[in-house]
């Protein structure tokens, strides 16, 4: 980020305003005094990137997944094994690096959860897709990934929009939980799927169509 520009008296009163207004009360203003460089400075980079789009992503529907019990990952992520419910032609070597290096990820038990299916409306970046839906709710589980890769398979395009031309991208922790752009695609015509890692960092745009899966 470029060095913090000083805000003039007329800009911090009308900041402090405009906080007030919407419940920020004395003490969230200290804070924010105390912290103001950090502040100023992820204003100007949000606003230097454009980052509100309303435009930028439509919900098209929703869907429940079961409960997931413990999950381990080399147990379900092989390739060109028949026997696996969910088939894989090609694992890309990031996701090989990132969830299946030496024992592999292995995910706790989570509940059944709902899940909502958006589709982008413009090509797009991890950066705004996250900041769009919020990081707190676009986190999934591997686990979770893999249920509703199973389910879909056998579901029409318009009944689960995953299996879709465009692929699909999953927001997953990976061991050091950190957050990665799982992005996955289903050939429906041989039924088998293709999965990889992008690094959130990184600036990889996804086209338009491509659906992203996130927490209600």
């Amino acid at each position: 980020m470029n060095p913090v520009e000083p805000i003039d008296a007329r800009q911090a009163e009308e900041l402090v305003r405009i906080l007030q207004q919407g419940g920020c009360g004395t003490s969230q203003l200290q804070q924010l005094i105390e912290h103001s460089a950090e502040v100023i400075n992820l204003a100007r980079y949000l606003e230097r990137y454009d980052y509100i789009d309303p435009g930028l992503i439509e919900q098209i529907t929703m869907v429940t997944v079961p409960p997931i019990p413990t999950f381990e990952a080399k147990m379900h992520f092989v390739e060109h094994d028949r026997c696996h419910s969910v088939e894989f032609a090609h694992i890309g070597p990031s996701f090989q690096r990132t969830f299946l290096a030496g024992d592999g990820i292995i995910e706790d038990a989570v509940t059944e959860t709902m899940f909502d299916i958006y589709r982008l409306k413009k090509p797009s970046n991890n950066e705004r897709i996250i900041f769009e839906l919020d990081r707190s709710v676009v986190t999934t589980t591997l686990g979770q990934m893999w249920k509703m890769m199973e389910i879909a398979q056998d579901q029409d395009e318009s009944t689960n929009p995953i299996t879709g031309h465009y692929g699909n991208i999953f927001y997953i922790p990976n061991q050091n939980n950190r957050l990665s752009a799982v992005y996955c695609r289903y050939d429906r015509y041989y039924r088998f799927w293709d999965v990889e890692v992008f690094q959130v960092k990184y600036s990889c745009m996804f086209d338009v169509g491509t659906t992203v899966v996130s927490c209600c």
